[in-house]
């Protein structure tokens, strides 16, 4: 019997901010402030195989995005535990985070990911683009 699961995507922004004030920074001068964060970026289910889910979004080359998953919505579920990656052909390892970091090598991105124990019967995924900017005096 094979198994399906429902992929869905989210498009929510996650917001963070790492604030660091008067720290030195060798050759800038001072730090006044960094925000470090992450935007959402829309992904696309390209197909559906059995234990493996193909994603595509489109990408910058040089910039830094995120990948990550969860099952049911759930505070402190989203994960990539039980999961491998490939990231245009090249597998990404995240061990013991809770998100795939990429850094882009093309205008579009393709991921596949496998959930290694069996997919489950739901899963929610959320991309994002890893943003970060210092303003300095």
């Amino acid at each position: 019997m094979k198994k399906t699961i429902s992929a869905l995507l989210l498009s929510c922004s996650l917001l963070y901010a790492d604030v660091t004030v008067n720290d030195s920074i060798e050759h800038f001068g001072f730090v006044d402030f960094c925000v470090i964060g992450e935007e959402s970026i829309p992904l696309v289910i390209e197909a559906v195989c059995e234990n493996t889910i193909t994603l595509k979004f489109k990408s910058e080359e040089g910039k830094e995005y995120t990948i990550t998953y969860s099952p049911d919505l759930s505070p402190g579920s989203w994960k990539i535990a039980g999961t491998t990656a490939l990231f245009n052909g090249i597998e990404v390892t995240a061990e013991g985070l809770d998100r795939y970091f990429y850094t882009a090598t093309s205008s579009t991105t393709i991921v596949e990911i496998t959930f290694t124990e069996g997919a489950p019967e739901r899963a929610f995924f959320k991309g994002a683009e890893f943003v970060s900017f210092c303003s300095y005096f």
